[in-house]
């Protein structure tokens, strides 16, 4: 939205998701981070001071934000090793700082083994429906596999922190100083290694690692970990797009590729799993 003294984002957030208190922790969480110099944009307050504000709806209260636009660019292709070195330095800056952070504001909690029961259903489901059964049968396969194998990571130690929760580089910015990240409505409380998956499925992963490991360690647990969350973020992407995106779309957009992409990913995790 634009306005005579400048460009804002309103982020307005489902009803029944996070509280509002939680929204506040975001926007301590991205206070805390523009001082550390991860992050170029701020909160914009409200006439009585406060960053959250509420919108009566009927679904629900919806919480809503107001921020400074970033006017940096995004990366652009052709991507490149220093761009992903940069990339995995400013995650790991993430990681380093947001534990930090001092809020009086409730943390988001994210478990991800009871997090992923619904999603493994509904996308089930969803390939049920579309007389999908082989691959319905995979995510049920590969679904409890993922849940047992995180139980059994948990149990051998592996660190909890602040997770980004969608550290793409759809969500950085490169200015002047240097890159920066942004949109935090996904962070919280879990496992920090899910924010490595991503970048570790591109050509560039060897380029990210160096760059997070000049910022911050990884435990042997932590990248025993990698493929079992590699699995999770799947799961939860299929969900997206079999449930979310239908709702909004129609079926029509199961035939854009993404549904058929996430699960060629999860056959080739099948395959090392089962060989």
């Amino acid at each position: 939205m634009r306005a005579e003294e400048g460009t804002y984002a309103l982020k307005i957030y489902r009803a029944n998701r996070w509280s509002t208190a939680q929204v506040a922790w975001e926007q301590d969480l991205a206070a805390h981070l523009l001082r550390a110099d991860l992050t170029d944009t701020v909160g914009v307050p409200l006439r009585d001071g406060r960053l959250v504000g509420e919108i009566a709806s009927p679904e629900g209260t919806r919480p809503f934000a107001l921020t400074e636009w970033a006017t940096a660019p995004k990366p652009t292709p052709p991507f490149s090793d220093e761009l992903y070195r940069s990339f995995g330095a400013v995650v790991a800056g993430f990681h380093s700082r947001a534990d930090g952070l001092r809020s009086a504001h409730p943390l988001r909690p994210f478990d991800a083994l009871s997090a992923l029961d619904a999603p493994r259903r509904r996308v089930r489901d969803a390939l049920t429906a579309l007389e999908r059964r082989a691959d319905a049968d995979l995510v049920e396969v590969e679904g409890q596999r993922t849940v047992d194998a995180l139980a059994e990571l948990e149990s051998r130690g592996l660190p909890r922190g602040i997770r980004h929760g969608d550290a793409s580089l759809d969500n950085v910015r490169l200015t002047a100083d240097g890159m920066r990240l942004h949109d935090f409505d996904l962070s919280g409380e879990g496992w920090p290694m899910s924010d490595l998956v991503g970048a570790l499925s591109t050509p560039f992963a060897a380029a990210f690692l160096s760059g997070y490991r000049s910022v911050r360690s990884i435990t042997d647990v932590e990248l025993d970990a990698l493929p079992a969350l590699r699995a999770a973020e799947l799961l939860r992407n299929l969900d997206f797009h079999l449930t979310d995106k239908v709702a909004i779309r129609g079926e029509e957009s199961v035939a854009e590729g993404w549904v058929d992409a996430e699960l060629d990913a999860l056959r080739v995790i099948h395959a090392s799993r089962s060989a």
